[in-house]
């Protein structure tokens, strides 16, 4: 089943450590393809926990104290059979267009996708609630 072109809502980088703020990162990835979707990576850089969830639902966790470097892949179970990667990395910027956190949606760039213009960002065009 062929699923609609994925259009990115919004993102967001936050540093969230409880002690020291910078310690830990959480990244937010929220797109529309068929249906609404939130991808988070949360990495505590003390600790070398990653964590990416789904939609809520946790998709990947490990623990890798001194990793400076994550790429992570999956395809979504259900109907639309997203392909998803996370590449992240906490190395200092190289230059201003370098990114530390990178979504690839189908093998598009999240930064590349066409920005989501519905009037409510929780339904793609189209779609009407019951």
């Amino acid at each position: 089943m062929e699923h609609a072109t994925a259009r990115q809502v919004s993102y967001s980088e936050e540093n969230v450590g409880k002690k020291v703020k910078r310690s830990k990162i959480r990244v937010t990835w929220s797109f529309v393809s068929d249906r609404k979707h939130e991808i988070i990576l949360a990495w505590s850089k003390t600790t070398g926990k990653q964590e990416i969830t789904m939609d809520g639902e946790v998709i990947w966790f490990a623990r890798h104290k001194g990793r400076s470097v994550l790429d992570h892949h999956w395809t979504t179970r259900d109907d639309e059979s997203l392909k998803l990667r996370v590449l992240a990395t906490c190395a200092p910027k190289i230059h201003d267009n370098f990114r530390n956190y990178d979504l690839l949606i189908d093998g598009k760039l999240f930064a590349s996708l066409p920005q989501y213009e519905g009037l409510d960002s929780s339904q793609p065009t189209g779609q009407t609630t019951d």
